[in-house]
C-alpha cells in the first residue's frame, strides 16, 4: 500500500554494494525517483561514504519532483542530472543519458589555476562525450600569459594538458560572467550546508555578501517588484473593495 515518501536508503545501499571492487570500468549508479524521499541528509552521507570510485547520476521524474534534492544527489555523486516531466520524454532522455554515461572522456579531473584565481567549486565534474563542462573562475586580474594545467584520467591512463591564457579577442561581459560565477559559489555553499545537515544560516556570512553584490536571489535576499503603471480603469473610481479569496485548507 503506497503511503508517505519513498525510502531509498536500502536500494541505494544495495546498488553501491554491487559496484564495489569493479576494476577497469567506471561504475555508474542511476538514481531515479520523484525526489520525495525520507532522510535526505543521511542519503548524502551514505553516498559519500560508500560510493567509492563510482558515480551516481540522478533522474528526477514527475510533474513536480524535488529538483533541488536530486541535483544535490548528482553533485555529491559526481554524476549527471536530468529532469523528466512528461511520459513522452522518458525514452529519449534516458537513451541520451545512458549514451553519455557510457562514454566518459576525462575522469578524476583537477585544474591548476594561476595565482589570484578563485574557482566557483573545488570539485571538478567528469567530462562525458557530448556533455559540456564549464568551470566558472574569478581572477583578481586578467592573467594574460599565465597557464592553466588540467590533469585527469583518460581511458585508464594519466592525461595532462597545459593551456596558455592569451589576450581576450572579444569584449567580456564582466557583470554577466561575474553573476554566473557568484551564483555557482552560492549554490556550492548551500549544497555543502544541506549535505552536512546544517542550517543555511551557517553559510550566511559567505552567501549574503555575494548575493547582494551581484543582485542574486538566495535564502537571504529577495526581489521586490514595484508597479509604475496605473492599472485602474479610467471609468472606475478608486475605493475599497472586498476581494474574494480561496478558503484555506
Amino acid at each position: 500500500e503506497a503511503d508517505g515518501g519513498t525510502e531509498m536508503a536500502p536500494a541505494l545501499a544495495e546498488a553501491m554494494v554491487q559496484i564495489e571492487g569493479v576494476d577497469g570500468r567506471l561504475p555508474q549508479v542511476l538514481f531515479v525517483t520523484d525526489g520525495a524521499v525520507y532522510e535526505e541528509s543521511s542519503l548524502y552521507r551514505e553516498i559519500r561514504a560508500h560510493l567509492g570510485a563510482g558515480r551516481l547520476s540522478a533522474v528526477a521524474i514527475g510533474p513536480a519532483p524535488n529538483a533541488a534534492f536530486m541535483r544535490q544527489v548528482a553533485t555529491v555523486g559526481r554524476g549527471l542530472y536530468r529532469q523528466i516531466t512528461r511520459v513522452e520524454e522518458v525514452a529519449g532522455t534516458l537513451e541520451a543519458l545512458l549514451t553519455s554515461l557510457s562514454r566518459p572522456l576525462l575522469v578524476d579531473m583537477t585544474i591548476e589555476w594561476p595565482s589570484g584565481a578563485t574557482p566557483a567549486t573545488a570539485v571538478v565534474p567528469d567530462l562525458y562525450h557530448g556533455e559540456p563542462l564549464r568551470v566558472p573562475v574569478k581572477f583578481d586580474h586578467y592573467p594574460v600569459g599565465s597557464t592553466v594545467t588540467v590533469r585527469a584520467t583518460h581511458a585508464g591512463w594519466p592525461w595532462q594538458q597545459t593551456v596558455r591564457i592569451e589576450a581576450a579577442k572579444t569584449t567580456i561581459q564582466t557583470s554577466v560572467n561575474a553573476a554566473i560565477w557568484a551564483r555557482q559559489v552560492i549554490q556550492s555553499h548551500l549544497d555543502s550546508a544541506s549535505v552536512n545537515d546544517q542550517s543555511p544560516d551557517t553559510v550566511r556570512p559567505w552567501v549574503l555578501p555575494l548575493a547582494l553584490e551581484h543582485r542574486l536571489l538566495s535564502p537571504f535576499t529577495r526581489f521586490i517588484a514595484e508597479e509604475q503603471v496605473v492599472s485602474r480603469p479610467p471609468d472606475r473610481r478608486a475605493g475599497h473593495y472586498v476581494v474574494p479569496l480561496q478558503a484555506p485548507t
